[in-house]
């Protein structure tokens, strides 16, 4: 398990992937690594059509070519993806000869706590626009997976306090009843035995990740508004329980680095390991609409201009980043390389 495992997951994304996003807009890789590429739209276009799009095409052309022309290098892994048994599925114009293998659910923003990483207020749907997701559940998603393997609920909003999902996950495990796996990104207040019973995913799931930020009730009450920290460390508790006896594939937890938290770094990371748990760390990217982002760069700790520069260099420079059971985005890793140099 550990670093591989975890970049082995990331790994399935950038070129055989379909993410839906808000308002039916398709991107070929979660949208903060490929600079928000869009592909094209499934409310307007249908899905063959988008995955197989010029835009579509070109994308993966320049994976193919090895120049990863719309890869943001300081966020994803381009390194590592292997030329493998997927590019045989791919023509020279970038043609994908089969439909994909992973799809990721992300048009669903709805959420039981607001991250000031990621939105200053709760976000709920408009009675027009739930209807219209919810009317892609039969007309697309569950056509869409026909090849897939996996499917990824990532990082929009909470899959265990959405509506759509909880219609959705629990249809399209009846539909695919063997072939189909989960792979599951929630903030972990809800991700317990009963709820995921309830989505029919229990034991179905290729991998859990659980996004914390934190390693104290009192860091983590500033960032995660509205959240329970202990609940959330108690299921990832349960959750490495399954890990440990074959249940669950892969677990990690999310923590996402800026000047409030980079101090929590090291016991963050103590407490995966403690666990068996791989601990992933991200810096923190202004969305604009979060609350964390109207303070600049003065949340950008990792930046050498930054006054706590020093210090969160001096963090980084611990021997337990290089723990197996530690994921360094791009630029954390190259901050961290720059030490040994």
């Amino acid at each position: 398990m550990g670093e591989d495992k975890c970049l082995e997951m990331v790994c399935r994304l950038p070129f055989d992937d379909f993410q839906v996003t808000v308002d039916g807009m398709v991107t070929p890789c979660c949208s903060g690594w490929c600079k928000n590429y869009k592909i094209g739209n499934i409310f307007d276009e249908g899905i063959e059509t988008v995955w197989n799009s010029k835009a579509a095409k070109e994308f993966r052309k320049h994976i193919l070519n090895g120049s990863y022309k719309f890869c943001n290098r300081s966020l994803c892994f381009p390194q590592f993806v292997k030329k493998n048994t997927l590019f045989d599925c791919v023509d020279e114009t970038g043609f994908m000869k089969r439909g994909p293998k992973q799809v990721s659910i992300l048009c669903d923003e709805s959420c039981n706590v607001c991250c000031i990483t990621c939105r200053a207020k709760p976000i709920t749907n408009s009675t027009e626009y739930q209807k219209k997701i919810d009317g892609l559940i039969e007309s697309t998603i569950i056509p869409l997976c026909k090849e897939a393997e996996t499917v990824s609920a990532l990082g929009a909003g909470e899959i265990f306090a959405s509506k759509y999902c909880r219609t959705l996950i629990p249809r399209l495990a009846k539909v695919y009843p063997t072939k189909l796996k989960f792979f599951i990104h929630t903030n972990g207040i809800l991700c317990n035995e009963k709820n995921m019973r309830e989505l029919g995913i229990y034991g179905r799931t290729d991998g859990v990740e659980v996004s914390i930020h934190a390693a104290t009730k009192a860091t983590y009450d500033k960032i995660v508004i509205g959240g329970d920290f202990e609940q959330s460390w108690k299921n990832v508790e349960w959750l490495s329980r399954l890990r440990r006896t074959g249940i669950l594939p892969y677990l990690g937890v999310i923590f996402v680095v800026h000047d409030i938290n980079f101090r929590e770094m090291k016991p963050f990371l103590e407490r995966a390991i403690s666990l068996n748990v791989t601990a992933s760390f991200w810096q923190y990217q202004p969305w604009q609409r979060d609350p964390l982002s109207a303070r600049g760069k003065e949340a950008l700790v990792w930046e050498p201009e930054h006054p706590l520069y020093s210090e969160f260099k001096q963090i980084l420079s611990d021997e337990i980043f290089a723990s197996p059971y530690c994921n360094l985005s791009g630029a954390l890793r190259a901050e961290r390389k720059g030490k040994d140099e």
